[in-house]
């Protein structure tokens, strides 16, 4: 039976996946003091990344996740605006008005920026991986949790369009990342985001790990409790298609 280890940190999201696996008839760790349970042979992850990083080496579990570049990758067709994918050693040539995050870890707070020496970087890494991209206006935003590259869940987080309803709003996502889902170079299991940016149309926002991603009310929790553990189950369990997908220790 597999065990979901959790966060210190209580949050909501964590006391409803632990809801959801009592109710499948998991086993529960809630890793008090960052203490891994002393026997789990089906063990997986949910919570911040340190700590997620910090069970994975413990107890040798495989964590999938998005490459860094994978959104640069992506045709216009997909993305709807100008963005590059570097790292914070580049930052230099943020010349101009630009949307800067991490490529994957929350190390420094995602902003609009005038210029990239305004990017609050001064302990970071240079090597941690950025995007950058133009500023657009997204008034709809979506996420998808993808399993075999097929929705498991979906909700949205931000609806500011007038005449649009949440269920339109899911609806219209969905009609326009199905197509796609399966041509998409993504781990089995990861977060898909999307949304509609004011009169360009639907986009790609960003990718990111199950393990680590909130879930939204419209989304069921039981249903990416399977997502979870693909994407941070025993390393030796990861499938050969997905182990050019695991994130480095």
């Amino acid at each position: 039976m597999p065990t979901l280890v959790l966060s210190p940190r209580f949050s909501t999201d964590s006391d409803d996946f632990w809801k959801a696996a009592v109710a499948e008839g998991w086993d529960t760790h809630r890793a008090i003091r960052y203490r891994a349970p002393e026997k789990a042979d089906l063990a997986c992850v949910y919570g911040e990344m340190a700590f997620c990083d910090m069970m994975a080496e413990r107890m040798d579990l495989g964590l999938l996740e998005p490459p860094n570049a994978w959104l640069s990758t992506l045709p216009e067709e997909l993305v709807r605006r100008d963005l590059w994918c570097g790292t914070v050693a580049d930052l230099h040539r943020v010349t101009s008005r630009s949307f800067v995050k991490p490529a994957n870890d929350k190390v420094f707070g995602f902003g609009v920026y005038e210029k990239g020496s305004d990017v609050p970087v001064k302990w970071v890494d240079p090597a941690c991986p950025i995007i950058v991209s133009e500023v657009v206006a997204f008034d709809i935003e979506v996420r998808f949790h993808l399993l075999d590259h097929e929705i498991k869940g979906a909700s949205q987080y931000r609806l500011v369009q007038p005449g649009v309803n949440e269920d339109q709003a899911v609806a219209q996502a969905v009609d326009f990342i199905t197509p796609y889902l399966k041509d998409l170079d993504l781990p089995s299991s990861c977060v898909l985001d999307v949304g509609h940016i004011e009169e360009r149309g639907w986009a790609v926002i960003e990718a990111n790990q199950s393990y680590a991603s909130g879930v939204y009310y419209q989304a069921d929790p039981r249903h990416l409790l399977y997502a979870i553990l693909r994407s941070s189950g025993p390393r030796g369990r990861v499938r050969e298609s997905d182990r050019k997908f695991l994130r480095d220790p």
